[in-house]
């Protein structure tokens, strides 16, 4: 990144995280992206607006600033928290998550939220898991898909039809698991 931006060093510092763990959601950016921020009519404004006006913006400290675009890029939420309730048995997903920190079993799903599954949840590593050459067949990331839709379809049939986590699993899997920041 630091020799795409060149002698931008002022942008480097601002837009590469400093305190992000191993196998946290950070993806780089996409082609071109760097490239335009160094272009002789971009300026990159990294300190805080007081408003937005007609022709530009107002600067925290005054000053005014005509531009002819503001693109605001203000990150994104890492935290795993839902943005909806999640519930079961008594317990909202938001709440113990906030509190806890988002932690799930491989990934895939929560202690004590039964039939609650998704694909790279909590602790996952999206691009490790789809570049794992552990993953068989040639499409990685459906491979998980299609192994826990059979696994749910042939509990299903057997007769089960909740499926619970216990807090134990996730603990004992807890020793593999990189928490997000």
């Amino acid at each position: 990144m630091r020799r795409k931006l060149g002698s931008r060093s002022d942008i480097a510092d601002a837009i590469i995280p400093k305190d992000f763990a191993i196998g946290c959601r950070r993806p780089t950016p996409g082609e071109g992206f760097l490239e335009a921020l160094v272009e002789p009519n971009v300026t990159v404004w990294t300190s805080q607006m007081r408003r937005i006006t007609e022709d530009g913006f107002i600067a925290h400290d005054g000053s005014h600033h005509q531009v002819d675009a503001i693109i605001c890029a203000t990150g994104f939420d890492t935290s795993w928290i839902p943005r909806f309730p999640v519930r079961a048995h008594g317990h909202n997903l938001q709440d113990i998550w906030t509190k806890e920190g988002a932690l799930s079993y491989l990934a895939v799903g929560v202690p004590e939220f039964p039939n609650f599954f998704w694909f790279a949840g909590p602790v996952s590593s999206l691009r490790s898991l789809i570049e794992s050459k552990s993953w068989p067949g040639a499409n990685k990331d459906l491979y998980l898909v299609r192994a826990l839709g059979c696994w749910l379809t042939a509990s299903y049939y057997r007769g089960v039809h909740e499926l619970h986590l216990r807090r134990h699993q996730q603990n004992a899997n807890r020793k593999y698991q990189i928490p997000n920041p």
